[in-house]
């Protein structure tokens, strides 16, 4: 009975859970043994059944996220409670001329200074979502973002907060917006000339 205890250990050593050590009455303390070997057997296979199960889940969840954050227009980038780049979107990548592969595990300020100061704000603020419009050059031309800055507190009750920024790039509008305002003054210039 020792020895079939000792190759069912073994077995469990090398990962194998499917193995059980036959437990005779007779056997005594060494049947107790085996009966709680068994036990044992049957609750980490359970729990490895369960771990197996949540990092399906996991996995699952995660694909659906990148799917999301593929086909959103916005640049999205996660950031960790200290600030360093966890995520970035196709789009932000695209929108302000960055590399994910380089943008991850930096800090957003070292990345893109004027996000990073947008974000420092909103960070400091203590307000869920916090809202900029900020310009800088990206790719040779002058741009107009919209940065917001939306804090998510922990799952697990943490002080730990992770942040996540959208980027969008309103240039257009706004550009748009000022040929209105300009449209709208030339036609009430006109307006008074022919009027005085």
């Amino acid at each position: 009975p020792i020895r079939q205890l000792i190759g069912a250990a073994d077995e469990v050593a090398t990962g194998n859970l499917d193995v059980a050590v036959p437990v005779r009455p007779s056997d005594g303390d060494v049947a107790s043994l085996g009966d709680t070997f068994n036990k044992m057997l049957l609750e980490l296979k359970s729990q490895r059944n369960e771990i197996l199960s949540a990092k399906d889940l996991i996995d699952e969840r995660r694909r659906f996220s990148e799917a999301v954050l593929a086909g959103v227009t916005a640049g999205v980038i996660g950031v960790d409670p200290y600030g360093i780049v966890t995520i970035v979107n196709r789009s932000a990548e695209a929108m302000l001329a960055i590399s994910a592969s380089a943008a991850l595990g930096q800090n957003l300020s070292a990345v893109l200074p004027h996000v990073g100061r947008v974000f420092e704000i909103g960070r400091k603020s203590g307000k869920p979502v916090y809202r900029e419009q900020v310009t800088f050059y990206r790719a040779g031309a002058e741009r107009t973002f919209n940065v917001q800055i939306t804090i998510e507190a922990g799952d697990d009750g943490s002080e730990e907060k992770s942040y996540v920024v959208t980027v969008d790039d309103i240039t257009d509008l706004v550009q748009a917006q000022r040929s209105s305002a300009w449209a709208d003054v030339a036609r009430r210039i006109a307006h008074e000339i022919k009027n005085p």
